[in-house]
């Protein structure tokens, strides 16, 4: 199968020196950062060393409907790229693969799941994207690729009854990566989210006992990603504000069918919320 890796990585601008002010300031927070920072370096050496050609990404934090997965059509990402060494922020390009975002969305169309494109201007036209996608692709692409198909779930995707559309985006994505037409491609899914909120009072999403508990249950739903357990964080979910959560039910749906194990997992809390990097890989 095409399909070499899934991660569930973190967006907190903190991970990245220089990008958010008194990152360093304090040991405890920059040792927990730069766990995090490590982490995500890996990841980017390991997408180049398995030669991941396209990467599909899902964030929270992107362009979002209120009913309807979203899928960009646009050619060309436009974030940012951040110089720590030298204290810069420069634009940076990110190649999309339009054609098969197009693909991706036709055939979830087919099965009957609310779809819509994203587009700005035309498909060469450059679309700004958000720190939900940018900051993960700061390390795992760049104007020479791997390619991105980006996507996001639908606003309304926590309501009664959702969950079992983004098994479904989960199922049409799997199906895609198991075509003919994909045989010669290497690829990664990437999903972008973090855990709980609300490990501080002094933030604005406030403190609650079910924060660290939350934190907790996905490092272990991580090492044994079972429906039991994904339950159990969905019923945290309002306790804890994560707006990782629904991502991990792609990946949910996705171990699944795999069966895949996990290769390695890391949690730190440099800020008020908690960020987990993770990586699953078929056996070898």
């Amino acid at each position: 199968m095409p399909l070499k890796s899934i991660y569930l990585v973190p967006h907190g601008g903190v991970i990245i020196p220089g990008m958010e002010p008194g990152r360093d300031d304090d040991p405890q927070r920059k040792a927990a950062a730069d766990k995090l920072l490590q982490r995500m370096e890996q990841i980017g050496q390991e997408i180049r060393d398995d030669n991941i050609e396209i990467v599909f990404i899902t964030s929270p934090h992107g362009y979002m409907h209120p009913t309807d997965v979203l899928v960009n059509f646009n050619s060309v990402l436009e974030g940012w790229q951040y110089f720590h060494e030298k204290g810069e922020v420069q634009q940076q390009i990110f190649p999309a693969n339009s054609q098969l975002a197009q693909i991706f969305h036709l055939l979830l169309e087919q099965e009957g799941i609310k779809v819509s494109p994203v587009i700005l201007a035309d498909a060469n036209f450059p679309i700004k994207i958000s720190w939900g996608e940018g900051i993960p692709l700061h390390f795992i692409s760049s104007p020479e690729g791997p390619q991105v198909v980006m996507f996001s779930l639908p606003m309304n995707a926590g309501e009664e009854g959702n969950l079992e559309s983004i098994n479904g985006v989960a199922d049409v994505l799997l199906n895609l990566l198991d075509a003919p037409m994909m045989e010669e491609h290497n690829v990664s899914v990437v999903i972008s989210g973090d855990l709980s909120h609300r490990h501080d009072s002094h933030h604005e999403y406030g403190f609650h006992d079910n924060a660290q508990p939350f934190d907790e249950g996905v490092m272990e739903w991580i090492d044994e990603p079972t429906p039991e357990k994904y339950m159990e964080l969905l019923n945290l979910h309002d306790d804890a504000a994560s707006c990782g959560i629904f991502g991990m039910g792609l990946i949910q749906r996705m171990l699944e069918r795999l069966e895949w194990q996990p290769v390695y997992s890391d949690y730190a809390l440099p800020t008020y919320f908690g960020m987990a990097v993770s990586c699953w890989k078929p056996e070898v």
